[in-house]
């Protein structure tokens, strides 16, 4: 049986990595507004709307019952919403997962992707006993390029045309980090 994948609320003295609740749903979407550019390079479909985040929510819970994918708040010491922590491709059988990112642009060029990413990562290896975490971006993306060594993660290589994204076709960027021994 897959084990649930519980919320951690995890912190390093001034961000907290909590479970992604209603309350974060409206800072969430605005972020879009504040950066038109954000979707695209999220990969998603189509900016969000609150309505339908705050719907996805029980679809997400129950995902996170079957061990499938979790949504992590990224917040600052007010509680503030300064990003996200997705944890998603979750494999057990060969104890591996990826997690997506996102910083806020009021959060960005602070550290904190690389620290959230960090905690996120200590908790995926001590806590839940994975040997491996993965993140992918495009080439483009820059800002997640430049985090992933400042959060242990090496670039692997490039996979040409892996992804459809907002109708075109996409190479993706793999970034991987392995439990130390």
């Amino acid at each position: 049986m897959t084990p649930a994948l519980h919320a951690p609320t995890l912190s390093d003295g001034g961000l907290t990595l909590r479970a992604f609740g209603p309350a974060d749903a409206g800072p969430y979407v605005a972020s879009f507004a504040h950066d038109p550019d954000q979707g695209r390079l999220l990969g998603v479909a189509s900016d969000p709307v609150e309505a339908e985040v705050l719907a996805d929510l029980p679809a997400v819970a129950a995902q996170a019952e079957r061990g499938e994918f979790l949504w992590l708040a990224v917040a600052g010491e007010d509680d503030e919403l300064l990003g996200c922590v997705w944890v998603h491709h979750v494999v057990w059988k060969h104890r591996r997962l990826e997690f997506g990112l996102l910083v806020i642009s009021q959060g960005r060029r602070r550290g904190i992707g690389a620290r959230a990413i960090d905690l996120a990562c200590r908790w995926a290896f001590d806590e839940l006993g994975f040997d491996r975490v993965e993140m992918t971006t495009t080439p483009d993306n820059s800002g997640i390029r430049a985090l992933g060594p400042r959060a242990g993660f090496r670039e692997e290589g490039i996979m040409r045309s892996r992804d459809l994204e907002r109708g075109r076709r996409v190479d993706i960027v793999m970034l991987g980090r392995v439990r130390e021994p």
